[in-house]
C-alpha cells in the first residue's frame, strides 16, 4: 500500500464503523487531539463517531532532513468513538488487518500508557501499541478534558501513519515512502523538513514569540469572556504551537515549562467550561444524531457451563478478565486478590481457615484465584437471643410480664418456648435458635464484590457510559466452584465458566469444566502461561539458553525481568542485532535505549562490555524460522532508528565544546521571576565555593563542576535523553579534557535523582548537589511556588529529601539556616543589577517557612527510618540547624528509650514543663543554695550541678547518648524531690528559687532534647 492507500483504506473502515470522515483542522496542533473534534467532542453527554487525517507539528522532533526516522512536521490519523465502545480494541485491530497487519506474524503488543495532555488538561489511561518493538499506535479511553469528567468516556485511536507505511512497504526511511506510486514522501516534504527545522532552531525570534504567547493568552481569556469558545479554543492553539516553538528554542528550562504548561491549562480548562455551557444552552442538540446500535454497550450474556448442582466441597475459581493491564499491577492485583478472597471466604464461613491451599494467577489480561475446600454452604450456627432479666420479666404470681411477652412476640415464638439462662450478672430469659447456614451461591456474589474493592489501583478509569471504575475495562469473569457456575455481576459483567485464549494464537472463548484445571486449560488450549512464576522462569530459562547459544550474557535487571514477564502471556526470547558503530556512544545511551525505551536486555561479553546484541521477548510463538526472523528484523530496525536518533545528537554535541553551551544557558528560562539557567549557574557557583569551603573540599573543582553543570541542559542527546543529565555533561566534560573530579562531581550534582536513589560519592559532587537543590528551593519558595496536597510540580519535596539525606547519609555537618541564608544573598545580589525586578528578593518570612517546610520533609525521612513521631517532636522543638546534629540527637532519644529509668524521667519532665508552663519562669533564673529548706532540693541541685560541668563539654562534642545516659541517674533525687518539695510554695522567695531549680534541671535534658514531649516508653524493636 501507498500513503495514500493507507489512508483511503481507514477511511474507508472507519466510515463502516459509523464515523464522520472529517478533514483536517486548519491550524498548526501538536496532535491530532488538538483538532476540535477530538478534545471539544470529548466534553459533555452528545456521543459522537469521527474519524480524519491530522497534520501535527512538533518542533523539538525536528532533525533537518537528515534523520530517517523524526519529523517535525507529520501524519497522524485520529479516530474518536464516544461513548468508547465495548469491542474498542478490536475494532482497532481490525483496522490493523484492514492494511495488511497479521497478528501472528508479528507481535503486536499493548503496552500501558498513562496519557496526559498538560497544555490541554486531559489525560486518560490506556496503551502504546507495539509492531514488533515499534510504537505505532495510541489507544487511550479519555478520563477528563479541559478539567472536565468525560460522561461518557470518549476512546481515541491516534495512528502513526509515517510508521505504519514505513512497515508495510519495508523501507528505512521516511523520505523513501511511496506517496502514491509516482511521488516519494520525501519528494513533498523534505525541504520543508530542513527549512522548518533551520526556523524552529535557528531563526524563531524568541521575543517576538513571548509577545505572541502573551497576546494569545489575553485574547483567549477575551473571548471566553463574550462566549465565543470556538474562536477562543484557536487561540489556545496557537499559543501551545508557540510554546512548542519556544521549547524548541531552548529558551525555556525544565522549571519555567511546568509555568506555561500551567498558563495552557488555564486556558484550556477556561475555553471547555465555556463550551459545555454553550452546548447546554443549546440543548445539546447532537444527543439523538448517532444510531443507538452504534453506541450502546450491551450486557455480555452469561456463559454457563458445568454441572447444575455444587458439591458438599470443592475447589473455587475465580478469574477476571481484562484490558492490557499495567505491567507493575499484574502480580500486585493478584496476589491481593488471593488474600482478600481467602479473608471474605473465612469470614462468611465458607471456608475453615485463612490457611487453606490457594493460588494466584496472573497475566497482563487477567488475574485469578484458586480457592481448595470452599464449603458449598455456610455451617448451622446456634445462638442465643437475650432478653430482660428475670426480676423484670416475671410477676410475683409468676406470670410473664409485658417486657417478656414483648420480647417472645419479637422472636416469633411462645413464651413458654423461652429459657432461662444464667450469667455473671444474673438470671434473664433468652431464646435458643438455629441460623440455618446460607450457601455458597448466596454468599459468594458479596465476598466477590468485596475483594474487588479492597484491590490496590493507583489510578482507576471509566469506559463506556458506565460509572463502574476500575483499573482497565473488564470483558469477562469466570466463577466455578468445582464444576458449577455460580451467579454473578460485577462490571455489568455476568458470571460464566468461560475464559478467553491468548489474543492472537488462543480460542476467544474456552469452556472450563473443572476449576482446578484452569491453569491447565489455559496453557493447553488458550497459548496462556497464568502462572507467573512459571511465565517469569519460562523467560530466564529461554535467555540463558540464547547466552550459550552467543557465548555472552544479559545484563542483570530484575525490574526489566519483572515487567517483560507482565507484558506477555506467551512468552517468547530472541536474540538480535546492531551496527558496531553505535558502540561508540556512551554506554549509558545504550542501555537507556534497549531497556528504559524498548524493554530488551542489554547483552554483555565477558569482560562486561557491552556487545552489538539485545535480547528482546515477542508475546507470539513464531510457527517457522522465517516467522521468528521477521519479528527479530522489525525489533532490530526500531533499535536502529532510536540509535541513529542518538548517534545524531552525539555527534552534533561533540562538535563544539562544553564550555560553549553555557552561552545557550543565557536563553533558557528557569523561571520567570528568577531569570534564566545562566544565572542560576552563577548562584550555584557560588553556593558550591561556600559549601565546599564549610566541608573542607577543592574549592577549585566544585567552582569548575557547578560552573558547567547546567551546561549539557542545552545539549541535543539531554534534550532526547532527559534522564541522561549530568552523565552526558561528564562524557563531554572528559572529552574536553576536565580534571576526573570535576567530571564527576557535573554527574553527581543530580545525585539522588528519586528518594533511596545512589547519592554522590565525592564531596565535590556533594557541594554541587546541595548547592543545585538549595538555589532551586529558595527561589521557588520565595517566588510562591508551592507543593499542595498531591501537587509537587516543581519537585520542592523530592528536592528537600535530597538534601537533607546528602547531609545526613554523607554525614555533612552543614547548617540548615545557613545554607538557606547563603542561597537567598545569591538572589539578593542578582537582584541589585536588575532593574525590572526579574529577580525576586527573598525575605527572612519566607525563608523561615522554607526552613519549616524542611523539617518536616525531616519528619517523613526519619519516621521512614523507623523513628516514632514523639521521638521526633521532643528534638524537633528545640529547632536544631543542623540535620545531622538533628540526626544525632533523635538517636540519642531513641536509645533513652532503652533505659529502665526512662519512663520516670519522661514524667518528670512532663511534670516540670507544666510546672515552667503555669509560672513565670525566664532562662535567665538561677537556683540559690542560701534558699534551700529541704534535703531532697540540696541533693537534686548538687547532682545537677555536678552533671552540668560534664554536660556541657559533650553537648559541644555532640555526645547525646552519653549525656542522657548521664541525666538518667537524676531519676530519684527527681523522684525524692517531688515527694518532698511543695514547689508552688506560699513564699515567694522559695517558690521562684525552687522553679528555677526544675528549670535548671530541664535545660540540662534540652541540651538534647525535650524528653517531656515523649509519650510512654516505647521498647526498641530491635
Amino acid at each position: 500500500m501507498n500513503f495514500q492507500q493507507i489512508i483511503f483504506a481507514l477511511n474507508h473502515y472507519w466510515s463502516e464503523q459509523g464515523c464522520v470522515i472529517l478533514q483536517p483542522y486548519d491550524m498548526e496542533v501538536g496532535a491530532g487531539t488538538f483538532h476540535p473534534a477530538t478534545f471539544l467532542g470529548a466534553i459533555g453527554p452528545e456521543p459522537t463517531r469521527a474519524a480524519y487525517v491530522q497534520p501535527s507539528r512538533r518542533p523539538t522532533d525536528g532533525r533537518y532532513g537528515d534523520n530517517p526516522n523524526r519529523l517535525q512536521h507529520y501524519f497522524q490519523y485520529q479516530v474518536v468513538l464516544k461513548p468508547s465502545p465495548a469491542d474498542f480494541q478490536n475494532l482497532y485491530l481490525g483496522s490493523l488487518i484492514e492494511l495488511g497487519i497479521d497478528p501472528l506474524l508479528d507481535d503486536i503488543r499493548f503496552v500501558e500508557d498513562d496519557w496526559e495532555s498538560p497544555t490541554l488538561g486531559a489525560w486518560g489511561l490506556g496503551w502504546e501499541v507495539w509492531l514488533n518493538g515499534m510504537e505505532i499506535t495510541q489507544v487511550t479511553y479519555f478520563q477528563q478534558a479541559g478539567g472536565l469528567e468525560c460522561r461518557p468516556v470518549t476512546g481515541e485511536i491516534t495512528y502513526g501513519l509515517e510508521r505504519i507505511a514505513m512497515y508495510v512497504q519495508g523501507v528505512d526511511s521516511v523520505f523513501d515512502l511511496d506517496w502514491n506510486g509516482h511521488v516519494s514522501y520525501g519528494d513533498l516534504y523534505h525541504q520543508n523538513e530542513c527549512e522548518q527545522s533551520r526556523y524552529n532552531f535557528e531563526i524563531a525570534n524568541t521575543k517576538t514569540l513571548f509577545e505572541q504567547f502573551n497576546a494569545c493568552e489575553l485574547a483567549c481569556q477575551s473571548l471566553t469572556e463574550m462566549s465565543l469558545p470556538l474562536p477562543a479554543y484557536e487561540q489556545v492553539l496557537r499559543a501551545s504551537h508557540v510554546f512548542n516553538l519556544l521549547d524548541a528554542r531552548r529558551t525555556i528550562g525544565v522549571t519555567e515549562r511546568a509555568v506555561y504548561i500551567g498558563r495552557v491549562r488555564a486556558l484550556a480548562r477556561m475555553v471547555a467550561h465555556c463550551y459545555f455551557e454553550s452546548r447546554e444552552a443549546k440543548g445539546f442538540p447532537r444527543l439523538d444524531k448517532i444510531p443507538p446500535d452504534l453506541i450502546d454497550t450491551p450486557l455480555p450474556e452469561s456463559t454457563s457451563g458445568g454441572s447444575d448442582e455444587m458439591g458438599e466441597s470443592a475447589t473455587l475459581l475465580l478469574e477476571i478478565g481484562m484490558e492490557e493491564l499495567p505491567p507493575l499491577a499484574v502480580s500486585k492485583l493478584g496476589i491481593t486478590l488471593e488474600c482478600e478472597l481467602k479473608m471474605q471466604l473465612f469470614e462468611t464461613g465458607l471456608i475453615a481457615s485463612t490457611q487453606v491451599n490457594s493460588k494466584w494467577y496472573a497475566t497482563p489480561r487477567r488475574i485469578a484465584v484458586e480457592v481448595e475446600s470452599v464449603s458449598a454452604r455456610r455451617e448451622d450456627i446456634e445462638k442465643v437471643r437475650r432478653g430482660p432479666s428475670i426480676e423484670r420479666a416475671i410477676e410475683a404470681d409468676g406470670s410473664p410480664t409485658k417486657a417478656a411477652l414483648g420480647f417472645a412476640k419479637g422472636c416469633g415464638v411462645a413464651f413458654d418456648e423461652l429459657e432461662t439462662m444464667e450469667n455473671e450478672n444474673g438470671n434473664f430469659l433468652a431464646y435458643r435458635y438455629t441460623e440455618f447456614g446460607k450457601t455458597a451461591k448466596e454468599l459468594l456474589p458479596e465476598c466477590i464484590r468485596l475483594s474487588i474493592s479492597k484491590l490496590p489501583i493507583n489510578k482507576r478509569m471509566r469506559w463506556g457510559d458506565f460509572d463502574h471504575e476500575f483499573i482497565r475495562p473488564v470483558h469477562w469473569m469466570a466463577l466455578l466452584h468445582g464444576s458449577h457456575v455460580v451467579p454473578c455481576e460485577v462490571f455489568s459483567i455476568r458470571s460464566g465458566s468461560q475464559t478467553q485464549g491468548h489474543r492472537f494464537h488462543g480460542q476467544k472463548q474456552i469452556s472450563l469444566n473443572e476449576a482446578q484445571d484452569y491453569a491447565e486449560v489455559l496453557k493447553n488450549d488458550g497459548f496462556v502461561e497464568a502462572d507467573r512464576t512459571a511465565r517469569k522462569v519460562s523467560i530466564q530459562n529461554q535467555i540463558q539458553a540464547l547466552e550459550v547459544n552467543i557465548g555472552a550474557k544479559a545484563l542483570e535487571d530484575e525490574n526489566l525481568l519483572d515487567e517483560v514477564t507482565d507484558l506477555v502471556e506467551w512468552p517468547h526470547a530472541f536474540c538480535g542485532e546492531f551496527s558496531e558503530e553505535f558502540l561508540k556512544l556512551p554506554q549509558e545511551v545504550l542501555i537507556s535505549s534497549m531497556r528504559k525505551h524498548q524493554k530488551y536486555f542489554p547483552v554483555l561479553d565477558a569482560q562486561n562490555g557491552l556487545l552489538a546484541k539485545f535480547f528482546g521477548v515477542a508475546n507470539i510463538q513464531p510457527s517457522s524460522k522465517e516467522r521468528a526472523r521477521r519479528i527479530v528484523v522489525g525489533n532490530e530496525r526500531v533499535l536502529r532508528a532510536r540509535l541513529s536518533d542518538a548517534k545524531f545528537f552525539y555527534e552534533q554535541d561533540c562538535k563544539s565544546p562544553l564550555e560553549d553551551k553555557l552561552s545557550g544557558l543565557e536563553h533558557l528560562v528557569f523561571h520567570r521571576k528568577l531569570g534564566s539557567v545562566a544565572k542560576r549557574a552563577h548562584r550555584i557557583e557560588k553556593l558550591s565555593a561556600v559549601i565546599a569551603k564549610m566541608m573542607d573540599a577543592d574549592v577549585q573543582i566544585a567552582c569548575s563542576a557547578a560552573r558547567l553543570a547546567k551546561a549539557d541542559l542545552v545539549s541535543e542527546m539531554v534534550g532526547e535523553f532527559p534522564d541522561l543529565q549530568g552523565v552526558m555533561g561528564r562524557y563531554y566534560a572528559e572529552l574536553d579534557g576536565y580534571p576526573s573530579a570535576v567530571c564527576q562531581a557535573i554527574e553527581e550534582h543530580y545525585m539522588p535523582v528519586a528518594a533511596g536513589s545512589k547519592l554522590p560519592e565525592s564531596d565535590c559532587g556533594i557541594a554541587v548537589a546541595i548547592a543545585d537543590r538549595i538555589d532551586a528551593l529558595v527561589g521557588l519558595s520565595c517566588a510562591g511556588e508551592k507543593a499542595k496536597g498531591d501537587r509537587d510540580p516543581f519537585s520542592l519535596r523530592r528536592m528537600a529529601l535530597a538534601v537533607l539525606s546528602m547531609i545526613i547519609e554523607r554525614q555533612v555537618d552543614l547548617d540548615l539556616m545557613a545554607l538557606l541564608q547563603t542561597g537567598a544573598d545569591g538572589y539578593l545580589d542578582q537582584a541589585r543589577q536588575v532593574q525590572e525586578g526579574s529577580v525576586i528578593s527573598p525575605e527572612q518570612e519566607s525563608l523561615d517557612r522554607l526552613f519549616e517546610f524542611m523539617l518536616e520533609r525531616l519528619r517523613h525521612y526519619f519516621l521512614e527510618q523507623g523513628y516514632a513521631s514523639d521521638e521526633f517532636n521532643a528534638v524537633y522543638v528545640l529547632k536544631p540547624t543542623r540535620p545531622l546534629e538533628f540526626y544525632k540527637r533523635l538517636r540519642a532519644v531513641s536509645e533513652f528509650r532503652k533505659l529502665e529509668e526512662c519512663s520516670d524521667l519522661i514524667a518528670a519532665n512532663k511534670r516540670i514543663r507544666n510546672i515552667l508552663n503555669q509560672s513565670d519562669y525566664s532562662d535567665d533564673m538561677q537556683p540559690q543554695s542560701e534558699c534551700f529548706r529541704e534535703t531532697a532540693e540540696v541533693v537534686l541541685f548538687e547532682q545537677a550541678r555536678v552533671l552540668s560541668d560534664q554536660v556541657k563539654p559533650l553537648a559541644q562534642s555532640s555526645r547525646h547518648s552519653d549525656i542522657l545516659r548521664m541525666l538518667a541517674v537524676l531519676r530519684d533525687p527527681i523522684d525524692q524531690f517531688f515527694d518532698d518539695v511543695m514547689v508552688m510554695d506560699e513564699n515567694l522567695k522559695l517558690r521562684n528559687n525552687r522553679i528555677a531549680l526544675v528549670g535548671f534541671v530541664y535545660s540540662l535534658f534540652r541540651e538534647v532534647a525535650d524528653i517531656s514531649q515523649l509519650q510512654a516508653a516505647r521498647k526498641s524493636s530491635n
